[in-house]
């Protein structure tokens, strides 16, 4: 059962070639949503010892893995997947329900495509899809 939904404009590798006008939505069983946070900061001591620290940047990325379904009923097929992930791959920007918060939506940017791992060897289409992506901070 899918338990987030992501919206992109599919603009490369079209399955039924979509209008990429339109906003496409697919929806994802992610197994893994883990959230990794980097932090840009500058430090610094004064000769009495007093430290104070800037805060510059904060980003939070999520590492992330869904597996497809041949059939498209309990997750997106593999055309579907190769379409999304192709579609965003420039750093166009994407919508994904945040699972910390399934309240929440929350734009993002592929930061690197881990790959996919077949589930089975007997497995027609049946990967498991491995990416990270970026919330973009307005």
């Amino acid at each position: 059962m899918a338990n987030t939904t992501v919206k992109f404009f599919p603009i490369r590798d079209a399955v039924g070639s979509p209008d990429p006008e339109v906003e496409y939505y697919i929806y994802l069983d992610l197994t893994t949503f883990d959230k990794t946070t980097e932090i840009k900061q500058k430090e610094s001591t004064t000769l009495s010892g007093i430290r104070s620290t800037s805060l510059y940047y904060q980003a939070d990325s999520y590492q992330c893995e869904c597996i497809t379904d041949p059939d498209g009923i309990k997750g997106p097929t593999t055309e579907e997947m190769e379409m999304f992930l192709s579609s965003i791959a420039a750093g166009e920007e994407f919508t994904l329900t945040n699972l910390d918060n399934s309240a929440d939506e929350m734009t993002c940017q592929l930061v690197s495509r881990g790959g996919r791992r077949r589930e089975e060897s007997s497995d027609v289409n049946r990967f498991t899809y491995s990416f990270t992506v970026r919330e973009v901070v307005a």
